[in-house]
């Protein structure tokens, strides 16, 4: 997943969301802090 995309994932369908989507943005996010994003 692109670091970009975490936040407009978001955007996208916050309603409809799975335990998948939610995983996969936490482990989007995880990989930004990981990488020293601030």
């Amino acid at each position: 997943m692109h670091p970009s995309t975490c936040s407009s994932s978001l955007r996208a369908s916050p309603k409809r969301w799975g335990f998948r989507d939610v995983s996969d943005w936490l482990s989007c996010i995880s990989n930004k802090l990981f990488n020293g994003w601030h």
